[in-house]
């Protein structure tokens, strides 16, 4: 596998931008008919609304570098890339789609899904999560006595 230590480096510096930036949105300013981020009066939603489109081209020419570097089978073969995938390719066709009529809005909260991405640059963190991800089984029938119990 071709990994650059200041690509990913790029990479984490641009995700961790981009959560810094959604923090910022007013949730207060809010479309009530398509749940969008009003920018006219708000200052932190414009910059939210106008950051979507670069940070979507940066995510999508990152994924694209990943492709061609490493080849479409490793990266396919990668289930964390499949994460990074998902929510670069909707966050690009989001960029296109006119949410302004239909309720397809609601799509742009998975913007928050976007510091996940981080996760595939810590090897640590991904063990972590997916430990934590296969104990959920676990956890619910724990619950599920529990509830029975109370």
């Amino acid at each position: 596998m071709l990994v650059d230590a200041r690509f990913d480096l790029l990479v984490l510096l641009v995700i961790l931008a981009d959560a810094a930036i959604l923090c910022l949105a007013d949730y207060d300013e809010v479309d009530e008919d398509t749940l969008e981020l009003e920018g006219e009066d708000s200052l932190r939603n414009r910059i939210v609304v106008n950051s979507e489109m670069p940070f979507a081209i940066f995510y999508g020419l990152e994924m694209l570098t990943r492709i061609l570097g490493t080849g479409l089978h490793f990266y396919v073969t990668d289930r964390w890339n499949h994460l990074d995938a998902c929510v670069t390719v909707l966050g690009i066709v989001l960029l296109f789609v006119s949410t302004s009529s239909s309720r397809l809005g609601v799509l742009r909260c998975l913007r928050v899904v976007r510091p996940l991405r981080s996760v595939s640059q810590f090897p640590t963190l991904k063990l972590m999560l997916s430990t934590l991800i296969g104990s959920l089984p676990q956890v619910f029938y724990v619950l599920v006595t529990v509830f029975f119990i109370l």
